[in-house]
């Protein structure tokens, strides 16, 4: 009689074999729980990034006080921009001051020293040029007028002059 009123499923604790308890990342069985799982770390990960960034949408925030907050912030912003604009205009003006300041001691300015410092260099080379022989061609003379700074190369002259002495036309 007393086997008549024993239930199996009574007593579970008294099992020899427990069930195999397994969570729900376990039992993905079609690719709708990889879409939803997904879904649900990218929704994590930008709820992660609005709070870390100050941008939270609570719900107890209302479209107002989200707007008040965004004007703020974007006022902030602007502010900062306006003070980095303001900073590098001063380095641009006092870079400018500083490159083109004339000299009140030599009664002249910078750009005339530089025209006077190019006129003698120009007078140097005309009298160095006057110097050689008009008609010296050679290799060696025609490096060094091309590695000199201040002498400008006529190519075509140069190319004319040589093709009429190799042709034998004078």
């Amino acid at each position: 009689m007393e086997e008549d009123f024993h239930k199996n499923g009574l007593y579970r604790w008294q099992r020899q074999t427990k069930p195999k308890v397994q969570s729900r990342s376990h039992r993905v069985k079609s690719s709708n729980d990889i879409q939803d799982w997904i879904k649900k770390v990218e929704e994590a990960s930008t709820k992660a990034t609005d709070v870390a960034f100050g941008l939270t949408t609570d719900s107890t925030v209302t479209g107002k006080q989200r707007g008040k907050m965004a004007a703020h912030l974007r006022a902030e912003q602007v502010r900062h921009h306006e003070s980095a604009y303001s900073e590098a205009q001063q380095l641009l003006s006092q870079w400018v001051t500083e490159k083109v300041r004339f000299d009140d001691d030599d009664g002249y300015d910078d750009l005339e020293a530089w025209r006077r410092a190019r006129q003698s260099r120009q007078a140097a080379a005309a009298d160095r040029s006057s110097r050689h022989d008009s008609e010296d061609f050679s290799m060696e003379r025609l490096t060094q007028l091309a590695l000199e700074d201040d002498f400008e190369v006529d190519e075509a002259a140069i190319y004319e002059r040589v093709k009429k002495s190799a042709l034998g036309d004078t």
